[in-house]
């Protein structure tokens, strides 16, 4: 099996926040998302949807740019990312 090259981040951008995205999932990523959830004991997978969401930022955001603080850029992470003030209209533009 021939590795792949890795493909080009994704951007998405969010007022004046571009966030960078990792474009392809690797084993790695599916062994996480598979061990996050839990069994029910009835033969079914599942994992809430906050749960979910959260593995997926913390797995494929990368980077962003825009973010500053006293006016110097603040670099990426997790944590930072959600310290970020909640704006639910900006969120959805």
């Amino acid at each position: 099996m021939e590795l792949p090259k890795p493909k080009d981040n994704l951007t998405y951008t969010i007022g004046d926040v571009t966030f960078y995205i990792r474009a392809q999932a690797t084993v790695g990523d599916k062994f996480e998302l598979d061990s996050t959830g839990e069994w029910d004991g009835q033969g079914k997978f599942k994992m809430s949807i906050s749960t979910f969401y959260r593995k997926l930022v913390e797995l494929f955001v990368t980077g962003w740019t825009g973010v500053t603080q006293d006016g110097k850029n603040v670099p990426y992470s997790y944590e930072a990312l959600l310290s970020l003030p909640a704006d639910a209209y900006r969120d959805w533009e």
